[in-house]
């Protein structure tokens, strides 16, 4: 009776530490805190569900499933340079899936270049208005 309870015990942990260091691109079917409670709930149905579907293969080339090993690299342009076109937009997600933090720093960015863009618009229709003066007739 004991070595059932150690059994369980064990695959309970291994399946509850997996999820916890697993990159949430590589769960499948539900969030990681669904997994969590399932697993914490019904421990042994939980951690079986987790390894026979919840999980989703890791890539063989050691990186998250964007092919990404995890670091972020941030360019920035030196403030003469043109600006570039916006970046591409990512693939299409799963509608109820959460955001990476990749995902979330890249969105983050475009939404500040959008706004330095912007702002430059703004600062340069001004000054060509300023030039026109007010009658909008070139001064």
């Amino acid at each position: 009776m004991v070595l059932v309870f150690l059994a369980v015990l064990v695959i309970t942990a291994m399946s509850l530490y997996d999820i916890l260091s697993r990159d949430p691109a590589l769960v499948r079917l539900a969030p990681k805190a669904v997994w969590l409670f399932l697993v914490i709930v019904l421990p042994l149905i939980g951690a079986g569900l987790w390894f026979l579907i919840g999980r989703r293969p890791e890539p063989a080339d050691g990186g998250t499933a964007e092919g990404r090993t995890g670091r972020t690299v941030v360019v920035r342009e030196s403030p003469t340079a043109s600006p570039a076109a916006p970046p591409a937009a990512p693939a299409p997600r799963h509608p109820g899936a959460p955001l990476s933090t990749e995902e979330q720093l890249a969105a983050l960015e475009r939404e500040i270049e959008e706004d330095r863009i912007a702002r430059r618009i703004a600062e340069l229709e001004t000054e060509l208005r300023r030039r026109r003066g007010d009658d909008g007739e070139p001064a």
